[in-house]
């Protein structure tokens, strides 16, 4: 619908619905403010301000309501949003255009989506290895329509062999534009030196022979290995509702955990094949089922106010894709605890991919964790900068950055990397509103920004036309080991999967 009132004061806008747009009711408001709200100037363009969750909507009669929002940013902010706005309320149902389930070496071609209710095109379980080429997921032509799915358009979650995506074109989604991910497990319980019950999200993750890593819930420093001699599936109701209540838990001790869905939710006690030394809400991660070897190349993606390309996955190459206008990163490569989406990636090749304006919203002004640089690698443990570097054999090379909100490249949590020969014009475009991160180090001010590294080699990189904000070219915080002009070999090969 059409703002045609704000009160800054009172903190609140009135917004009339168009026609043809169904007009909320009170189960709108019963949500727990899981409607999104994304504003829009009047020709559709998605303004540079961070999304925000509805909190109520009055009726002012007819097609006329009062919209309170849960955080109320852009007041707080002072954004740039007037009266003639548009505002964009996406209803996310669970309700998806297209799924490929537990299949493998599934074809799409020249499937085009113009609305979808949820995520545009998801994939879980199987062997994997699909392939997307010249799909579309936009908004239809010749409309007035402002989104193009209300979730994220294409999701690949706990596949054995990562996707091919190729030649694509995606854009105005509601969350990311893609996510490729398997699942982190949960230690509920250590039962002896050899046993212990695990939790995982969204069903099984991990089968006897698999390979799991412990890791620290608050500092993701590594616990021990151990491979899985045998499991036996839990179905007690009593210790499955215990499991429940763990996101409570991390709660009230000031921890984000995403939700266990009751359908979902699968709970094991496993045999390792030696001891290790576990405690409950370790994490536990495993690259069976994690989409390894994914292919993204020769896409076009643009306007999405979240995240471009989201890869937790290893073996992924990102090559020649044209990212442009993404609220957030344009990629990030980053294991995300508070999701349990993971595990952590390695051998991950990023190359002659062009980025403009990426990280250039709200969220990148505030320099929140997800919109530090346009290429991004991450990974946050406890909400602060811990000394973990589990991110290795990462190559970000070739790359051409335009005007990001922040940093052209930002890299941390990583070790035995490169990055060469990419080319930044006009790094750190926009005004940072804090002085400090979301994890509590100084606001990056550099084309390129190192923090929490060993061995990451910086070379022949360019940076033109520094923009106001930009301090320098390269910058590093504390907790840097600088490379020298070699990168290691791996102790970990990369995955065998990745399509060529």
């Amino acid at each position: 619908g059409e703002i045609t009132a704000i009160d800054s004061t009172a903190k609140t806008l009135d917004m009339r619905i168009d026609a043809g747009f169904p007009v909320p009711d009170a189960s709108w408001t019963a949500q727990d403010g899981s409607i999104k709200a994304i504003f829009f100037d009047p020709q559709g363009q998605m303004r540079e301000v961070r999304m925000d969750w509805i909190k109520s909507m009055e009726p002012r009669g007819g097609r006329e309501f009062r919209v309170v929002f849960k955080h109320g940013w852009i007041f707080t902010y002072h954004s740039d949003i007037h009266v003639g706005d548009r505002l964009c309320l996406p209803d996310r149902s669970m309700r998806m255009a297209v799924t490929v389930d537990n299949s493998e070496s599934v074809t799409l071609e020249d499937v085009t989506i113009y609305a979808s209710p949820h995520m545009a095109v998801v994939e879980t379980g199987g062997k994997g290895g699909h392939v997307y080429r010249r799909c579309k997921v936009i908004r239809r032509p010749g409309t007035q329509r402002l989104m193009a799915c209300n979730a994220d358009v294409f999701h690949s979650i706990q596949v054995e062999r990562g996707p091919t995506i190729e030649e694509c074109e995606f854009a105005h989604a509601g969350d990311d534009l893609i996510n490729i991910h398997g699942y982190f497990g949960l230690v509920l319980e250590q039962k002896s030196p050899t046993q212990a019950v695990i939790l995982q999200n969204f069903g099984r993750g991990f089968a006897a022979g698999s390979e799991l890593e412990f890791f620290d819930w608050n500092n993701l420093a590594p616990q021990g290995r151990a491979k899985v001699k045998a499991l036996t599936e839990i179905q007690d109701s009593a210790l499955l509702e215990a499991a429940r209540q763990m996101p409570a838990e991390a709660a009230s001790r000031g921890d984000r955990l995403i939700e266990f869905h009751p359908r979902n939710l699968w709970a094991c006690l496993v045999e390792l094949d030696q001891p290790v030394t576990v405690k409950r809400f370790d994490l536990v991660a495993c690259e069976d089922r994690a989409g390894s070897g994914a292919v993204i190349r020769n896409n076009y993606f643009h306007d999405g106010f979240v995240r471009g390309v989201l890869n937790k996955s290893s073996g992924a190459l990102i090559e020649r894709n044209r990212i442009e206008r993404m609220g957030m990163a344009g990629i990030l490569v980053e294991a995300e605890r508070s999701w349990l989406e993971g595990p952590f990636p390695h051998h991950v090749t990023i190359r002659d991919n062009t980025l403009t304006d990426c990280g250039t919203m709200l969220e990148s002004r505030l320099r929140a964790d997800n919109a530090l640089g346009a290429i991004q690698v991450l990974s946050l443990g406890g909400g602060q900068l811990s000394p973990a570097m589990h991110n290795h054999h990462i190559e970000i090379t070739g790359n051409k950055v335009i005007r990001p909100g922040a940093c052209g490249i930002f890299v941390a949590h990583t070790r035995d990397s490169l990055i060469e020969g990419n080319v930044i014009e006009s790094p750190c475009a926009r005004k940072p509103i804090r002085e400090k991160t979301s994890f509590g180090i100084e606001v990056p001010g550099h084309a390129i920004f190192l923090a929490v590294t060993e061995n990451v080699t910086v070379r022949n990189n360019v940076v033109t036309l520094p923009a106001e904000y930009c301090r320098g070219e390269v910058g590093y915080s504390p907790m840097v080991t600088r490379g020298d002009n070699s990168v290691p070999p791996s102790t970990k090969a990369p995955p065998k999967e990745r399509q060529q």
